[in-house]
């Protein structure tokens, strides 16, 4: 979770790579593999993802440390929870979930939260910076039971007008691009986001 100096040249596709998958998790390999190629920075990208569902629990039993042995992280993430691990490793640190009008898990607006180990338990933990009541969705704990805690913002904007179900996954910033979607495009403003 802490920042890690390493020495970043980086690299570019010929052709954006496109992955095609069954369950949402199975994205996370390729997005490592794009880190690991030096495709994308190591830390600190924006996340984009349209879904009906946020994907964004915390594995309640996995270990914080795990998120360092891919192998074994792809073994224990599954389709609701591939997301805060990649966050807590700090390869995330802006979020943006575009949903469905019908997806009510998490308000729609821009917060910022905290995401770290928690001190006891040793499991990806994470905190909201407002004094608001915590989603339901995201499991959260005081901030004095988790330790090295990075801020993330997530901003969760509604959208409307489609009924096919799509699943966009996106890292900005270098042109690198995991996607599988339906036949479907949409703009939306990141500049409020920055």
């Amino acid at each position: 979770m802490a920042s890690i100096n390493m020495p970043f040249k980086r690299k570019y596709f010929k052709k954006t790579p496109v992955h095609i998958v069954e369950n949402h998790d199975e994205v996370l390999p390729f997005i490592y593999r794009c880190l690991g190629s030096k495709h994308l920075p190591f830390e600190g990208n924006t996340f984009i993802h349209l879904d009906s569902h946020p994907d964004m629990l915390i594995p309640k039993t996995m270990s914080a440390d795990i998120v360092w042995n891919k192998d074994e992280l792809f073994g224990d993430i599954s389709i609701e929870n591939w997301i805060m691990p990649a966050v807590y490793a700090g390869h995330f640190k802006r979020l943006i979930w575009i949903k469905p009008p019908w997806s009510k898990q998490i308000p729609d607006g821009i917060t910022t939260f905290f995401i770290g180990k928690h001190k006891q338990s040793g499991t990806i933990s994470r905190r909201k910076t407002e004094a608001r009541q915590p989603d339901n969705h995201l499991r959260t704990e005081r901030p004095r039971v988790v330790s090295l805690c990075e801020g993330v913002q997530l901003g969760v904007f509604l959208i409307s007008g489609y009924t096919i179900p799509i699943h966009f996954v996106s890292i900005s910033g270098t042109h690198c691009y995991c996607i599988y979607f339906s036949k479907y495009q949409t703009t939306w403003n990141l500049d409020r986001f920055n």
